[in-house]
């Protein structure tokens, strides 16, 4: 009897449940925090930096911090760069210029165009590019103001008295595309403000948007002036204008957007377009 007592209470007792281990702080996985840039692989890096729309931007994000440079110079990575971006434009060369500011006051004034230098990763005539044979003649030459895809922003070169008393005065200016040995001057109004800077940009469609691409048909010139005040000496207001190719174009002052058309703050010379 005492045995069977003894199984009936071994029995009951393995019919209770089981009691459930409790699940300490030390098993619980820490939260997942916010990712960045860090948490990215580098297979997946590599083919964001692959994948960059211009060697600019890719030697931008070499420079951002060592892992992307690592990959960026990995071998084999340059190489398959080039591959995928095989169909952008290449570089045919760039042109020499001689700045005047590091040029020796007692040296002879420079007179020369500013020189082809071709690529030396392609098989280019440095010929083709040269600006000694099409350009208005100069006793000073041309100096070379800036670039925009084929088409180069030139202007008339200034020596001796003349560089020193007029340095500010609104330049000659010229736009010419050497490949088709094609150029165009632009006018400068006979009463102008001091002149900061020209710069070439792309063509306008008339509505305000961008021309895809450049040619001697569509360009833009943005001249910044300075024009000085009429009473007070030492003062004056900064000018943005800009000059656009075509028949219908020419002179135009850009005003800010509180500023009336008819404002007198702008440059007299710039009141009324000048044609191409």
């Amino acid at each position: 009897m005492a045995t069977g007592r003894r199984r009936r209470r071994t029995r009951s007792r393995g019919n209770k449940p089981k009691r459930t281990k409790s699940v300490s702080k030390k098993d619980v996985p820490p939260a997942a925090g916010p990712t960045s840039a860090n948490d990215v692989p580098d297979h997946v890096l590599e083919l964001i930096l692959l994948h960059l729309e211009s060697s600019a931007c890719l030697l931008r994000a070499a420079a951002a911090c060592k892992r992307w440079r690592r990959i960026a110079v990995a071998a084999g990575f340059l190489p398959r760069y080039r591959s995928l971006h095989a169909h952008a434009p290449f570089v045919a060369g760039h042109y020499h210029a001689f700045d005047p500011d590091w040029v020796d006051y007692e040296s002879p004034p420079i007179t020369e165009n500013p020189v082809f230098v071709p690529s030396p990763s392609l098989t280019v005539d440095g010929r083709h590019f040269s600006l000694d044979d099409f350009l208005p003649d100069s006793d000073s030459g041309w100096a070379l103001a800036g670039s925009r895809g084929g088409l180069l922003l030139l202007f008339r070169r200034r020596t001796g008295w003349d560089a020193h008393r007029r340095s500010r005065s609104f330049p000659d200016l010229l736009v010419c595309e050497p490949l088709t040995r094609r150029c165009q001057g632009i006018l400068r109004p006979p009463e102008h403000a001091t002149c900061l800077g020209v710069f070439l940009l792309d063509g306008d469609d008339g509505s305000g948007g961008r021309v895809v691409g450049m040619s001697m048909s569509s360009f833009r010139v943005v001249s910044v002036l300075h024009e000085d005040h009429a009473s007070e000496e030492g003062r004056g207001m900064p000018v943005a204008c800009v000059f656009t190719s075509g028949s219908d174009g020419g002179w135009r002052v850009l005003l800010p957007a509180c500023a009336s058309t008819n404002s007198n703050s702008a440059p007299s010379a710039f009141r009324e377009r000048s044609t191409a």
